[in-house]
């Protein structure tokens, strides 16, 4: 049984979803399992759908902006900070910003095949 984060919340709303107790003998729960075990498959291929896809460019930028604000010392969840970061971002020349993009994006993109 797999027992990552996601797995573990697809399982718990499938067992409030249909009431099936995880614990209990299969055959105990009937059609109840049965409609929660399909929930739990399509959550799964979901999560390994959408792992195996390329990140977005929203995905990237994100990440490209949130590592350089934190090696700059900023705090995103704070909005002058965001605001700034922002403004930094948009000076820097073409050519940096999209090598940082490129760099995000290659991390990403290892992220997805590693948790795959």
């Amino acid at each position: 049984m797999n027992t990552d984060a996601f797995t573990t919340a697809a399982r718990t709303e499938a067992g409030a979803l249909y009431a099936v107790d995880w614990d209990t003998p299969a055959y105990y729960d009937g059609e109840d399992r049965r409609e929660a075990e399909q929930f739990l498959a399509g959550a799964e291929w979901a999560r390994d759908h959408l792992a195996a896809q390329e990140p977005t460019d929203a995905e990237v930028e994100a990440a490209a902006l949130g590592v350089l604000a934190y090696l700059q010392g900023y705090d995103l969840a704070n909005e002058e900070d965001r605001t700034e970061v922002l403004a930094w971002w948009n000076r820097m020349g073409e050519e940096a910003r999209n090598s940082r993009l490129a760099t995000a994006r290659a991390a990403l993109t290892a992220a997805r095949k590693a948790r795959a």
